[in-house]
């Protein structure tokens, strides 16, 4: 998390619709996440699957463009979610429980599974690219905005 980090919509034009700003917020996400796995990634992380509750997990779409952005395949907790995360992160800090994953998968309720999709892929990638230049140079030029906000 970059408290400086802002953020922007880009490339709008006199034809852009109320869908494409709303499809932008969608995609915006996504791409946040992806940047927080490449993060992760870097310092040793691995994922196969992320598990996702919530609001945002009511719509097929955003959890679609989820899964085909960050190239993991996303399932949707219908029970248990963050609370149960909490949990279980609580138990293996302490050593009450060894393996959380099995516990998880034993007392989740899991609800729709979303795989990334190859032809939305080489799209995202491009996008993704895009977004780390344009947040790169927001965070590099903050002062320079800094002084007209």
């Amino acid at each position: 998390m970059n408290a400086d980090a802002r953020g922007v919509f880009f490339g709008l034009s006199l034809s852009t619709t109320r869908a494409d700003i709303a499809r932008a917020i969608v995609e915006g996400s996504a791409l946040a996440i992806r940047h927080n796995l490449d993060v992760a990634r870097a310092a040793g992380a691995t994922f196969k699957r992320l598990y996702a509750s919530g609001g945002p997990t009511r719509s097929a779409v955003w959890c679609q463009i989820i899964a085909s952005i960050t190239g993991v395949p996303i399932t949707v907790v219908k029970s248990g979610g963050a609370p149960l995360g909490d949990a279980l992160i609580a138990g293996l800090g302490t050593g009450l429980i060894d393996d959380a994953g099995t516990m998880a998968r034993q007392l989740a309720v899991f609800q729709q599974e979303y795989l990334p999709v190859a032809e939305q892929q080489a799209r995202y990638n491009r996008l993704y690219a895009a977004y780390l230049q344009i947040y790169t140079h927001l965070l590099t030029d903050f002062t320079l905005l800094a002084a007209f906000s």
